[in-house]
C-alpha cells in the first residue's frame, strides 16, 4: 500500500487517501462524522474522538466508532473492530437460519411446497454469498435422506 498524501485541505501529514483527495485525522474525521451513521451500519469507522497518541505511533489518536460508538486508540478511518464482530455474528446466525429445516411433517398437503420455498431461499443464500453451494446441496441431501425414512 502506498503512503498517504498529504490534506488536502491543510496540508499536514495525512492517514488515509479518499478518491483524489488525502486527509489528515482531523480533516479525516470531520468529513466521516458529516455521512448519517445508518450508512456505517455494522462497518463502522474510527472518527478522531479525543487528542492525538503519538505514544502509540504516527498519527494515532482516540477514537470513537461513527456507527457503534466504541471507542479504542488507533489510526483514523481504522475499521472498527466491534462492528466487525457483530457482522460476522450476525452472519453466521443468518447462515444457521437459513440451513435450517423447515418444520414442517413431511405427510402435510404444504410440504413439497415448504422444501421448495426452502430450496429457494437457499439458493438466494448461496448468491448472495452467505452460505457455499456444497452446504446448500447437502442440507437439502439430508432433507431427501430424512423424508425417504
Amino acid at each position: 500500500m502506498s503512503a498517504s498524501w498529504p490534506c488536502s485541505t491543510c496540508g499536514e501529514a495525512g492517514v488515509k487517501n479518499l478518491g483524489t483527495r488525502g486527509y489528515c485525522s482531523l480533516h479525516l474525521s470531520d468529513l466521516l462524522s458529516k455521512f448519517d451513521p445508518v450508512v456505517f451500519q455494522l462497518n463502522g469507522v474510527g472518527l478522531q474522538d479525543g487528542r492525538m497518541r503519538p505514544d502509540y505511533g504516527p498519527h494515532w489518536a482516540d477514537l470513537r466508532c461513527c456507527a457503534c460508538g466504541a471507542t479504542w486508540v488507533g489510526v483514523p478511518g481504522d475499521p472498527c473492530g466491534w462492528c466487525t464482530e457483530a457482522l460476522r455474528i450476525i452472519t453466521e446466525f443468518q447462515a444457521e437460519l437459513v440451513c435450517r429445516r423447515p418444520d414442517v411433517d413431511p405427510a402435510a398437503a404444504n410440504y413439497d411446497a415448504a422444501i421448495v420455498a426452502w430450496a429457494e431461499r437457499l439458493a438466494r443464500a448461496v448468491n448472495a454469498g452467505l452460505i457455499d453451494d456444497a452446504t446448500a446441496r447437502r442440507v437439502l441431501g439430508r432433507c431427501e435422506v430424512a423424508h425417504a425414512a
